[in-house]
């Protein structure tokens, strides 16, 4: 009974699982140089590699999140009106 029990347990663990996945997210925060958050800024990350262009806009907390990325090099561009 008790072998039956830990492979019940065993089968049911080796269900939830998960492998891991070639995904990366960059997160940060749009601050200017007096340190106030800069809200809906236009984020752009460029694969360095084969060029890919991914996108997202700062959040009224100027905070930001690219995610789903392939593991990789990527320049980083904010560009903001004014600075």
């Amino acid at each position: 009974m008790k072998l039956l029990n830990l492979v019940i347990f065993a089968a049911l663990g080796a269900a939830t699982v998960y492998g891991q996945a070639a995904l990366a997210t960059i997160t940060g925060t749009v601050s200017d140089p007096t340190g106030a958050v800069v809200a809906n800024v236009p984020i752009t990350v460029r694969n360095v590699e084969n060029g890919t262009i991914f996108s997202a806009t700062s959040t009224d907390t100027g905070n930001y999140t690219v995610s789903q990325l392939p593991i990789g090099d990527y320049d980083l561009t904010i560009t903001v009106a004014g600075f």
